[in-house]
């Protein structure tokens, strides 16, 4: 919890341990808990377990300064991939979020073997087309299904969790197509994926975005991808009214679109720290 707080309000603690250092530590304590073979696991327990999985997607996806673990996750949320329930705590399908994960697995692997060996190797390639094919896949399944309960307690519609995991799953598809596959900006897939998870989020934004889920990933890359002015703009108005809801990170984000954009730079090669969740 103290890195969700360091996350979200970067200066909260007012010391000198950055969120990655934060969720690392956070992240061993985690394996050594698993370790210990706790059988009696108390509802509180579950639900810490549940939320570092989303802190260590996110932060898997924030550049390289830290290094998620979805094969060291709960047995019962790896058992639960195929789960098409959308969640109200985070807007998404467990799905969704395990492929996002293994995305930012895969897309790393690809940079450190292209270093080591020139080019990803033979299991990396069909671990990556294996990956892009279920996202595809469940993209599509995502925007035919209908989510009429998604969670008895949410004051939301089912549109706007839906428009979430729509963004997830193109969010995905944009870090892989970039990343392992080395598609150019200009592609139709990737102009297709920024578009939609723009329309997708659409339906977000008559709420208070302090109280949605989280959407500062997809919005990232769909801004560092579209060439649109006007897409642009709407990018840098939808960040900055959940910045002034209170989450102060999304100035840094910002910050380093607009870095993007002045100097004509490729987010893929970007070396920063910013938390993108």
């Amino acid at each position: 919890m103290l890195a969700s707080l360091t996350l979200s309000f970067p200066l909260a603690l007012a010391l000198p341990i950055s969120w990655h250092d934060h969720l690392s530590v956070a992240q061993q304590m985690h394996r050594l808990r698993a370790q210990q073979g706790h059988n009696n696991r108390t509802h509180a327990a579950i639900f810490f377990e549940r939320w570092f999985c989303y802190l260590d997607t996110f932060g898997a996806c924030s550049g390289n300064v830290y290094h998620g673990c979805p094969q060291e996750w709960p047995s019962e949320l790896l058992a639960a991939e195929k789960d098409p329930e959308l969640k109200c705590l985070t807007g998404y399908t467990t799905s969704s979020l395990l492929l996002l994960a293994r995305v930012a697995e895969i897309c790393k692997r690809c940079d450190r073997e292209r270093k080591e060996l020139g080019s990803p190797s033979y299991t990396t390639i069909n671990e990556s087309q294996q990956i892009r094919l279920s996202l595809e896949l469940t993209s599509l399944e995502v925007q035919q299904r209908r989510y009429d309960r998604v969670c008895s307690s949410t004051i939301f519609s089912a549109d706007v969790y839906l428009g979430v995991n729509v963004a997830l799953c193109h969010a995905a598809l944009i870090m892989l197509l970039r990343r392992a596959f080395l598609l150019p900006t200009d592609a139709m897939l990737l102009q297709h994926s920024a578009k939609t998870i723009l329309t997708a989020l659409r339906d977000g934004e008559r709420y208070n975005p302090i109280t949605i889920p989280d959407i500062i990933l997809p919005l990232f890359l769909a801004g560092c991808e579209t060439k649109d002015q006007v897409q642009r703009s709407d990018v840098l108005r939808r960040l900055e009214r959940i910045g002034n809801a209170g989450m102060s990170q999304t100035t840094r984000v910002r910050a380093l679109l607009q870095e993007c954009w002045d100097g004509r730079k490729d987010w893929t090669e970007l070396d920063h720290n910013v938390f993108l969740g």
